[in-house]
């Protein structure tokens, strides 16, 4: 409250008092004894009725209104009781109960007033704080409102500016990782469109004439023309994934068995280096799934475990359940990786940079994020975790039907 406004307002009381004490028979002090007492009864039920109001700050308005609204009743039967006697004593009672009531309406409305101040300066910093929401800049920081209702009403603004900065956050790491999966495309897009433009040109002008050299640049535009068409097969079902655009055709799968089936087909290519690939099966769940897709999820976490595990390492897959949920866990030797790259490892940018820099750019490193989509389009989950030297990926999904778990591992190492 403004100090300007009380001054007013005690303008105002005082030239009302003044004007009615000209009706009042009896003397000047007379009339200034009568507002004296009404107003200083009045006054001193505003002290009581702040006090009041002030023990209960943190309650709702609703509260505090019934306080001031009882306040300013009693404050004005306060001054009539007091300055009764003098009033009924006055030739002209009626003139003189008039400026009883102004004297203790001014101190009642003084009362009041300072309530409503006081949630009028805690809604100006709650208006402030929420024209922020939204802007570039950092939400503003207000003083926690004392008022019941503001304070929810903060808390909710508090809850909204943390959300807006972690979905801003997040927009702008989405957006870098755009930027960056779209510069490793353009890079892997270039590279082979190059050297097949270059045989072209080069047989299209004669250049190669012999059968041996043309044989080999035949070899070469094949497996060119090869990696671009997976480039563009993972880039097209990364966006089916993301969109949501996915059919699925559900059916009763033992995870199991399709885990040893493909294991059997990776068995070739992680003998080329030595590498062991040890299974155990410790229950056969079944689970609702749609084949083609865990198939591919499954292959492309083998794939990433036998391409970034050392020569002659082990590579170990366990097949399970447990917790109502069938697991598939996938330990490669890869030497392990630091926590930021562990925390970022199925975001494609980042896959991009591992697979440029452990595989001399064979692989599109989408992989593992095409995996997690699948899983995750299953209602499952897929985590990684460093252990023993390595990455170990589980493959989560819920149970449709399990048989009873084995007695005991089965062990049934493949490869060299």
């Amino acid at each position: 409250m403004s100090a300007r406004l009380v001054v007013t307002l005690l303008l105002l009381g005082a030239l009302g008092i003044g004007a009615t004490a000209l009706f009042v028979d009896g003397s000047a002090a007379d009339a200034l004894v009568l507002a004296a007492e009404a107003g200083g009864a009045s006054v001193g039920v505003g002290v009581i009725v702040a006090v009041v109001l002030w023990s209960l700050r943190r309650t709702s308005i609703a509260s505090q209104l019934v306080v001031v609204t009882l306040g300013t009743v009693v404050a004005v039967a306060a001054g009539a009781l007091v300055s009764a006697q003098t009033m009924f004593a006055a030739e002209r009672p009626y003139a003189a109960l008039t400026l009883v009531l102004v004297s203790s309406g001014t101190a009642s409305v003084l009362i009041g007033l300072s309530l409503s101040e006081r949630v009028r300066r805690e809604s100006d910093s709650l208006a402030q704080a929420a024209r922020t929401l939204g802007t570039n800049g950092p939400a503003l920081v207000f003083d926690r409102p004392q008022t019941d209702e503001l304070a929810r009403l903060a808390r909710e603004l508090d809850l909204s500016a943390r959300r807006l900065e972690e979905s801003r956050a997040y927009a702008a790491q989405l957006d870098r990782s755009r930027r960056e999966l779209v510069a490793w495309i353009s890079h892997d897009l270039r590279t082979p469109l190059a050297r097949i433009r270059a045989m072209v040109e080069a047989l299209d002008d004669r250049v190669v004439t012999d059968w041996d050299d043309v044989t080999s640049f035949h070899h070469r535009l094949r497996g060119d023309a090869g990696r671009l068409s997976g480039l563009v097969d993972e880039l097209f079902e990364l966006s089916r994934i993301d969109a949501g655009a996915l059919t699925l055709d559900y059916q009763e799968l033992e995870l199991g068995d399709l885990v040893e089936d493909l294991v059997a087909s990776f068995v070739p290519v992680a003998a080329g280096r030595g590498i062991r690939l040890r299974t155990e099966l410790h229950a056969q769940p079944v689970v609702r799934a749609s084949m083609d897709h865990v198939e591919r999820a499954i292959s492309n976490l083998l794939d990433n475990a036998i391409r970034y595990s050392r020569d002659a390492s082990v590579v170990s897959i366990d097949t399970g359940e447990r917790d109502a949920e069938a697991y598939v866990a996938i330990s490669d030797g890869c030497g392990g990786v630091s926590r930021d790259e562990l925390a970022a490892i199925f975001d494609v940018a980042s896959l991009r940079r591992h697979a440029a820099s452990g595989d001399g750019g064979s692989s599109t490193g989408l992989g593992l994020a095409i995996a997690k989509g699948l899983i995750d389009a299953h209602g499952g989950t897929l985590s990684v975790e460093d252990a023993n030297g390595g990455c170990r990926f589980t493959v989560a999904l819920p149970i449709a039907a399990a048989t009873p778990a084995a007695p005991a591992p089965l062990s049934r190492p493949s490869g060299p």
